[in-house]
């Protein structure tokens, strides 16, 4: 079994009391469709009253970059620090 899925549902909403490991997104559920659309609400006023800019998609060449800020750029692993001589070496 996997530990995270392969893509994430487009909302979740989890019952963190019964469900601490969050396994069982509620978000489909009918009988949670009214919380939901009151977190829905809460989210958008906060959304309004910070000026957040998440509401506006990246343009698709940005999101195709998966956070790489040149088209040359590859991610790479640290460079090894070279060990300085001394008269011994």
């Amino acid at each position: 079994k996997f530990l995270t899925a392969p893509t994430m549902p487009p909302e979740e909403l989890y019952d963190v009391v019964a469900d601490p490991h969050e396994t069982v997104n509620l978000a489909g559920s009918p009988e949670h469709q009214a919380v939901l659309q009151e977190l829905r609400q809460v989210l958008e006023r906060w959304i309004e009253q910070t000026n957040d800019q998440g509401r506006t998609l990246e343009p698709p060449e940005v999101a195709a970059a998966k956070g790489l800020t040149r088209p040359s750029a590859t991610p790479s692993a640290p460079k090894a620090k070279k060990k300085s001589r001394t008269k011994a070496d």
